[in-house]
């Protein structure tokens, strides 16, 4: 998803997640997703568990399980597949990094974090020379975010 450059945030979450919680996840209410903050990744119901329990958080059961009884009752998707599209040229979401990127100026959907990709984009399927993509008449630059890392934009 392309952000505006307004880099402000909004809070959608006031009342839903105990104050207790808000340094570790946020539920963005526009488009019902749980966003872990300390991994900057959209959480899914069926790895909830996996996620607080594995690799960064290394949570025992007892820390976990009350930060999620908060939660249990909010509509959170399943698994990735089912998460939101996001239109372009939103405000930030908050708990989200924020990627500076490139959008082809031919065909907007194609965004990406990689320089290389963006000009290899270009050359390959546009047939545009380097000379172009190198005065930026051929790709804009733009902030990104994505649901989860690894994930397209």
């Amino acid at each position: 998803m392309s952000t505006t450059e307004n880099h402000s945030h909004q809070d959608t979450s006031t009342d839903i997640i105990s104050p207790l919680y808000r340094f570790i996840i946020h539920y963005d209410t526009q488009f019902n997703v749980l966003i872990c903050i300390p991994c900057g990744t959209t959480l899914c119901r069926y790895g909830l568990v996996r996620h607080f329990t594995a690799g960064v958080h290394n949570m025992k059961k007892k820390e976990y399980k009350p930060m999620l009884d908060c939660v249990t009752h909010l509509y959170i998707p399943d698994k990735f597949d089912d998460l939101p599209s996001v239109s372009d040229y939103l405000k930030p979401r908050i708990g989200l990094p924020i990627h500076e990127g490139w959008q082809c100026k031919f065909c907007p959907e194609f965004r990406t974090t990689g320089q290389q990709m963006i000009q290899r984009h270009i050359s390959n399927i546009h047939k545009i020379g380097s000379t172009h993509y190198k005065n930026n008449e051929a790709d804009d630059r733009v902030a990104l975010q994505s649901w989860h890392r690894g994930g397209s934009y």
